[in-house]
């Protein structure tokens, strides 16, 4: 694994903050969702964090988010990660698939999930001027706690 993480949802090699053209987000979102059996998020969540993790880290970059549900479908956890396109996406998830470690993940982890979704999302034109407004919302309130 490299030394020196990326920032969250940045591609590794890419200047931190920055997608394609200067973009502050990347066009393409994978939007994974995995249904875990009853009672056994906490030991997925260990298998995921020891096993997978190293691996995702390595071989996707910095993701954008983990997550598990709270309300509406119960018992998913949900993990994003950000692409600059369609060949970057396949590019980084064969690096993945065919790491040496993944099957041990794979196999330790078969048995708590019950089922897996994964979306390929695009952001709207909107979404960027909204996440620019909030970064200087906390700009503004990380000054007003000093």
């Amino acid at each position: 694994m490299s030394s020196s993480l990326v920032g969250v949802g940045q591609v590794p090699g890419q200047a931190q903050g920055k997608g394609p053209g200067g973009n502050d987000t990347l066009p393409l979102i994978d939007h994974r969702i995995y249904t875990i059996k009853l009672r056994k998020m906490p030991e997925f969540l260990e298998v995921f964090n020891r096993l997978a993790l190293p691996i995702l880290l390595e071989t996707l970059g910095n993701p954008v988010g983990f997550y598990t549900s709270q309300v509406g479908p119960l018992n998913q956890f949900v993990h994003l990660w950000a692409y600059q396109d369609m060949s970057d996406y396949e590019r980084r998830c064969n690096a993945r698939d065919t790491h040496p470690g993944f099957p041990a993940y794979l196999s330790a982890s078969e048995h708590l999930i019950e089922a897996q979704e994964t979306r390929l999302i695009r952001a709207v034109e909107f979404s960027k001027s909204l996440q620019q407004n909030r970064r200087k919302q906390g700009a503004l309130h990380e000054t007003n706690q000093r």
